[in-house]
């Protein structure tokens, strides 16, 4: 079993996202220079729990209030 599959059986997706998954990787050709028309794609968000926090802060209704 390759790391990508163990990932996605690790998830919390509904067990037939996952399905999807696992069959499209089972014919290969993954990526984009693989195959241009079927490929899987990978988008990060950044996280960053102290910017969130201060954003709330900011946001609250009783910021200043003592």
């Amino acid at each position: 079993m390759t790391h990508l599959e163990k990932l996605i059986l690790k998830t919390s997706a509904k067990k037939n996202v996952k399905t999807s998954f696992l069959k499209r990787i089972s014919k290969g050709l993954t990526t984009r220079d693989e195959n241009p028309t079927s490929h899987l794609c990978i988008y990060f968000a950044g996280h960053d729990p102290k910017a969130i926090t201060n954003l709330l802060y900011t946001m609250s209704p009783r910021k200043g209030k003592t």
